[in-house]
């Protein structure tokens, strides 16, 4: 898989991810979005997989 396949597909991950509901880790995620802003937002997503 070359990398504009690799970013094609995240894209159509990230629509369906985004467009669903009642997933618990993105009701989350989008309710720190709006109340903390994207820094905590950020910190929330990217904290588990940072070493």
């Amino acid at each position: 898989m070359g990398f504009q396949q690799a970013q094609q597909q995240h894209r159509m991950h990230d629509t369906l991810v985004l467009d669903s509901n009642g997933i618990e880790e993105r009701d989350r995620l989008m309710s720190t979005l709006q109340r903390e802003g994207l820094k905590a937002f950020l910190d929330m997503r990217d904290g588990p997989f940072r070493g």
